[in-house]
């Protein structure tokens, strides 16, 4: 599996175990979208861990005040966090990498 996408404010009450991602190693795009503030995707026992090949990562109300402490975000192009109770993202220095994307428009 390479994507997850669940609009949560279409979605009933959703609780993910802490092991949820462990075996999706090929993760790349995760997203939990929610626009009207339902907070539907819920953790009660906390997050062991991401993918580290993820690329995009957006989880409105993510509900912990931590990532899952072998979280890399080394490979991430969006990071979106809104809403979210998180209050420190990682530990040690980030080394950021800038991706320049070019459009070519051809008439």
């Amino acid at each position: 599996m390479e994507a997850i996408f669940l609009d949560a404010t279409e979605s009933r009450h959703i609780n993910l175990s802490p092991k949820t991602f462990e075996k999706m190693p090929n993760l790349r795009f995760l997203a939990f979208q929610d626009k009207r503030g339902i907070k539907s995707v819920s953790l009660p026992s906390g997050l062991d861990s991401l993918p580290k090949n993820l690329r995009y990562f957006l989880w409105d109300g993510y509900p912990w005040k931590f990532l899952p402490p072998t979280f890399c975000p080394e490979m991430l192009v969006e990071f979106s966090l809104q809403d979210s109770h998180v209050e420190k993202l990682w530990n040690g220095e980030l080394v950021c990498t800038v991706h320049v994307f070019f459009f070519l428009f051809l008439f």
